[in-house]
């Protein structure tokens, strides 16, 4: 595999491993009423935690600033963090507060342009 496709790979990855998660642990009706009538299972504890994470979107805010930190160290191994985290988020957030995707956006966003301008000056050099 060409290296230059591996943080992008791991978006990919990243972005159908949260999409799973998402339909199958928290959005998914049976374990909502199971977990809220009391059911115990590492489902129900892997639910709470996606709850707790994105509830009052400082895993937003970091991913932002993590972003602008490797826009600003300009580091390849920053960037592919922050943007695997940022895809997670943004498929994780919570759909009825627009706001819990504008940080993980803006901190996604940072890191691919990181990532294509370091890139992109590689192919040049």
């Amino acid at each position: 595999m060409n290296p230059k496709l591996l943080p992008w790979s791991l978006f990919l990855v990243t972005f159908c491993i949260a999409a799973w998660a998402k339909y199958q642990l928290v959005e998914s009706r049976e374990l909502s009423i199971f977990c809220h009538d009391g059911g115990r299972s590492l489902a129900c504890d892997a639910r709470s935690l996606f709850e707790q994470v994105f509830y009052n979107n400082l895993i937003g805010v970091a991913i932002l600033g993590a972003g602008l930190l490797a826009l600003a160290l300009r580091s390849v191994t920053l960037a592919a963090a922050t943007g695997v985290f940022g895809v997670a988020a943004l498929v994780l957030h919570d759909s009825g507060s627009h706001q819990a995707t504008e940080f993980p956006a803006l901190g996604f966003l940072f890191a691919a342009l990181t990532l294509a301008r370091l890139q992109w000056a590689a192919g040049r050099a």
